[in-house]
């Protein structure tokens, strides 16, 4: 599993006067927030979309992976995977033929996506990765060509990550009389 790990309170000493100022609920949107930004970044920046007949055929790119089934990339948005064999069959059948309406939200899926967040004594800590087995090999190159996704995304968002939370608990601040 491809696993990003970071505790507020070592990102910036600024941050810890926003950190005594919010509540626990808001502090947990916004790591998770934070969460899904850095998956957005890793798919839309590390990862080539392809597209079409023969779209799992291109050559593979030397740095940056290539979406063939999309599961990865699904993954690490936070999407559901759906399979025909895991939909039961009366679930089949109002689809195909229109019998009642079905919503793909109603029907569940596999969450292979991994965000988590634990607020701690000393700050939090927020995990985003995959449990799409092939994800850590690929991250980190065993065995296969190292074409990082979610540590370069992390990396590329840590400033923007800061000022929204920044940006939350300013306004927090004011809302509440801080």
């Amino acid at each position: 599993m491809s696993e990003l790990k970071t505790n507020l309170n070592e990102v910036s000493k600024q941050m810890d006067k926003y950190l005594k100022m919010s509540t626990t609920e808001t502090l947990k949107q916004v790591l998770y927030l934070a969460c899904e930004m850095i998956g957005f970044k890793a798919v839309s920046d590390y990862m080539i979309q392809t597209a079409g007949i023969g779209a799992g055929l291109e050559k593979s790119h030397p740095t940056k992976l290539t979406i063939r089934t999309g599961r990865l990339a699904g993954s690490i948005v936070s999407a559901p995977r759906f399979s025909q064999s895991e939909l039961p069959s009366n679930t089949l059948t109002s689809i195909a033929f229109k019998s009642k309406p079905v919503t793909i939200q109603s029907l569940g899926g596999i969450q292979e996506g991994i965000t988590s967040v634990v607020l701690t004594p000393n700050g939090a800590d927020a995990i985003k990765g995959t449990k799409v087995p092939y994800a850590e090999k690929h991250e980190m190159g065993f065995g296969v060509t190292q074409r990082p996704f979610l540590n370069p995304a992390l990396r590329d968002t840590k400033g923007s990550i800061l000022e929204v939370m920044e940006k939350t608990f300013i306004h927090q601040g004011r809302v509440h009389g801080f």
